[in-house]
Formats: structure tokens, sequence, C-alpha cells
């Protein structure tokens, strides 16, 4: 395997550099600091480019008039304007939003925190370790001085909450100084509109696969309400309920809805809640239950050879005989599965380069272990991959891979074409891919003017998709050099064999796509 030297500099040569900051600053009647802070943020010595948003929930003071002043003194200050009071939460959202740096942290518009301490605060992320990182103010001893007692208690309290129910380690989960990869928070669902801000970010960020959040000391001095100090009692109120409120929710971004509709069609919404927390607590604890609810043998998965009385529902509408409980496969993982190990020489024993994008859990250490060295995971969010890659700018050379696997992720890029030109050019000549995408429409469907994840949801069918695909997904792949086979379920398994998999005529279709002569057309390739 590589050796972390390799790692490390396969990272960097993939990772683009963060070259813009982008800082939120939430501002609600904040006259006599507002525009003291600004400057100070501005003087920060960074070697990024900067920008600074602050946010003006509909202030009844001066804010106004200061926030216009700093941003005359300074290009890098975009001021916006809520038209009613909507809460810090809904001003940081928005601040987010309309972030275009690589790098978003969290200002407050007092001096409660040190504009100064950005390199320390931002320090992990650019050195690659980090993906978030949270200021404590806890792991400073001198900061016991700043917080009246019952806030002490009460933020030490909520922390021990949010861990509890989270998985994460930290000290102050209360904290405002948060820094995010733009593309990590705005990947969000967030809906919280005052101070449940705080746990909710966190709460959303633990359903992050592989996130890396860090923690690191910093300067605090806090206010008392008669200076200012907006949180009270009721704010802590509202962390709670929305602590209760993100532990019942199974997926991130307001799925709630699909997911109690998933436990209702498993008829038992208790459990579902009660395994679903255990699971990601006590993994070891989630497979042996598991390994005893679901024995018998009426079912197999091939991926990991083990059988099973019946597979497990997944997704919104509690889709049956889906998912393996052992490994976590679905249908189309273990269409794959039998496909790479019937009709492709992948595991053949000789050396192969195989680059696997959003590489799936139940497949990924099973293709490490068979094809060694060889083998390249890359994600552009997923800290766990080897490699961070954008699919659209693929930093290999041409003619680099044997073997491309690509499962559904075409449908979350604006610019499929463009991926899909990049894996032609990074394929050598002779080497075949696996480019699988959801075929849910007569014609595939896209629109980039709608943008909002409730219009999504709708058109696309998720949140996060940016089309769907039809029949013609075909011709993409040819305009981009491909000759493609496509391969069912009937041209693998048929019959109680496919039904004891859980495979059937609706679980997909598998389309691999060989680099040859160029000339696009679609052939019926021979067992490789």
């Amino acid at each position: 395997m590589k050796s972390e030297e390799e790692g490390a500099a396969a990272r960097s040569a993939i990772l683009r550099p963060c070259r813009k900051l982008s800082v939120v600053v939430p501002v609600f009647n904040e006259e006599r600091s507002i525009g003291p802070l600004l400057d100070q943020v501005c003087a920060v010595p960074l070697s990024l480019e900067l920008e600074v948003i602050a946010v003006d929930d509909c202030s009844q003071d001066a804010t106004r008039t200061a926030l216009a002043a700093a941003a005359r003194r300074h290009p890098q200050v975009r001021v916006l304007s809520n038209e009613a009071n909507r809460g810090k939460g809904f001003s940081v959202r928005r601040g987010i939003a309309e972030a275009c740096g690589d790098l978003v942290p969290v200002q407050d518009a007092d001096f409660e925190y040190e504009p100064n301490e950005y390199p320390l605060l931002l320090g992990p992320i650019l050195a690659g370790e980090a993906d978030v990182v949270y200021g404590s103010r806890f792991l400073k001893p001198e900061n016991r001085s700043g917080f009246r007692f019952s806030n002490y208690v009460a933020n030490r309290l909520l922390t021990r909450l949010s861990n509890l129910f989270t998985g994460f380690h930290v000290t102050d989960m209360e904290t405002c100084y948060k820094a995010f990869r733009r593309e990590i928070v705005q990947g969000l669902t967030l809906r919280e509109e005052r101070f449940g801000f705080e746990p909710e970010v966190t709460f959303q960020l633990s359903r992050v696969p592989g996130l890396r959040l860090v923690e690191v000391p910093i300067s605090y001095r806090g206010r008392t309400h008669a200076e200012g100090k907006k949180i009270g009692w009721r704010d802590g109120m509202r962390a709670l309920f929305v602590m209760v409120r993100s532990w019942r929710r199974r997926n991130e971004g307001g799925k709630g809805e699909a997911r109690r509709a998933g436990s209702v069609a498993e008829g038992r919404p208790w459990r579902t809640l009660v395994f679903g927390w255990a699971g990601a607590r006590l993994p070891w604890l989630k497979r042996a239950v598991f390994a005893v609810w679901f024995h018998g043998a009426s079912r197999w998965c091939p991926v990991c050879g083990k059988a099973s009385r019946r597979f497990r529902r997944f997704g919104s509408g509690g889709r049956k005989d889906a998912c393996c409980p052992r490994c976590g496969s679905l249908e189309r993982h273990r269409l794959v599965w039998l496909y790479l190990i019937s009709r492709t020489d992948l595991f053949d024993g000789e050396p192969k380069r195989m680059l696997h994008v959003a590489p799936e859990p139940c497949l990924e250490p099973r293709l490490k272990a068979r094809l060694g060295d060889g083998y390249l995971t890359a994600d552009l969010l997923d800290p766990r991959a080897m490699v961070r890659m954008d699919v659209t700018d693929i930093r290999f050379p041409g003619d680099h891979f044997d073997v491309i696997y690509c499962s559904h992720v075409l449908e979350h890029v604006p610019d499929d074409r463009c991926a899909l030109g990049e894996f032609y050019r990074v394929l050598r000549k002779g080497g075949w891919a696996i480019l699988l995408v959801p075929i849910g429409a007569d014609r595939t469907v896209e629109d980039p003017t709608i943008v909002t994840p409730a219009e999504r949801r709708r058109v696309f069918g998720q949140e996060d998709h940016v089309r769907t695909y039809g029949p013609d997904y075909l011709d993409r792949l040819r305009e981009a050099g491909f000759a493609v086979e496509v391969c069912r379920v009937a041209d693998l398994v048929e019959g109680k064999e496919a039904e004891r998999m859980g495979l059937t005529a609706v679980s997909g279709e598998i389309f691999c796509c060989r680099k040859g002569s160029g000339d696009g057309s679609s052939v019926r390739l021979e067992p490789i």
C-alpha cells in the first residue's frame, strides 16, 4: 500500500489550494463595535484573498450607517440587509449561501472573539489536517473569568449532550468561532434562525462521512447582557430541542419526514431510532445484533459472501430486499460485483491502476485487498478518500488508469460532459470504465436555473441532484468517445439465484465503457 509520504504527496497534488477567505459576520444593534471590528478583520495579515460578508439583521440603531462607512473604507466588505429581524442563525445561513471563498469562518460582531487569531483557527484546514475547525473557549483556562457561572454550566452541559449523540469529542459546541470548507457547509441544509444554529450545524456535520473536525484554543472576553449580550435561557432550551429533533432524523438536511415514513414502513419507529444511534456509536454492537436478527439462508450477498434471512429495507420509501445487513451493499453494488468477477479481468493477478470515485464502504476494502498499491480512491468531500478530486478537473496525466469505477456521482455534477471527458482522457487506450447513474425518466431532464433544495427534490427526486437521467445517457457516453456495453441482471444471473441475491429486472444496468478507437459506436463487448 502507499506509504504515508506517498499518500500525502498525492493528496497535496490533487487538493486545490485555498485562495480566498469569506468571513461571515451576523450583525444586530452593534453600532459601537461593528466599525472597529471590521477594521480589525480587514487588517489581519493573511496570505488569502479576503471577502467579508456582513449581514445586518434589521438593526434598530445606527448599525447600518456604520456598516456603510466600513464598506467605503474597505472594498472587501460586502453588506447584506435583512428586511425583518430573523435571528442570528438566519443571518449566518444567508452569509454562508453568499460566500464564494474556499474557507468560511463565522465572526461575531462584538469583540468577544479575537480576529487576530484567524491564522490559528484556519491553520489545520490550510495544512490539510481538517475540514472544520472549532475555536474552543474552554481549552484556555484563563477564559473562565469571561463566563458567568450559569453560562459556563449551560455551555458544558449542552456540549456533553451534543458529544453523546454526535460522536464528536469537542469541548465547546456552542462556540461562535467555527471555520468550514465552503463546499461542506454549503452542502448542509440548515434552517435554524436563532442561536439553535450551533447545535444544528454540529449535528449535521456529524453525518458527513469521514469529516475531520478539530479544535484549537482561542481567547474569549465575554460580555454581560447590560453590554449587549443577546443569548438567554430560552436559547438554551431551544438548543436542547434542536438536539432532540436532529437526533430523531436519520438523514441530514430536513429529511425527517422521509425517514419517519421509512420507519413506519418497518412498523417500529423506536427501533429505527435506537438502532440508528447505537449503530453509529457502537458498530460492533450493530454487527452482532444484525447477525442474530437476520440469521437465515434465504438471501445471499455476493459482495461479502454471507447469507441472511432477508435484506433490509432502504430509502425513504422503504424499498424491500435492498440492503445487505452484513456489509451494507445495495442492489447496484451486488450487480457490479457480479460483473467484476465474471465479466472482467480485474482480479486476474496482473497489476492494474484503478480509480474508484466516491468509494462505497461495502466495496472499497475488498477492492483494496485484491488490487493493492494500484487501487486509488478519490472524492471531493470525503476525507477518507486517498485523494481529494473534482471529477471535472482530474489532476492526473492522460492514459494513466486501466480501470475507472464511478457510481451515482454524475447526477450531482453540474457539468457531467466535462467529467466524462476527463474520465476518457485519464483512461488508457484499451482500458474500461464502469460509469453508473440512476435512470429515472424517459429522457434526461436538467435545468440549471433550479437551485433550491425543495425544487430539486420535486423535479429531480433528490435535493442534491442537478438532473434526472434517461436512456439517452448512452448518447453522452458515446459523445465522450466511449464504446459502450450495457449489461443487465439477466445477462449475469437468472431466476431463483437472482431473487436470492435481491436482484430484479429493475435493479439497474451496468454501463461498461471502453476507450478504443474513439468512433463512439455502441458495441456488445465480449467478456474481458
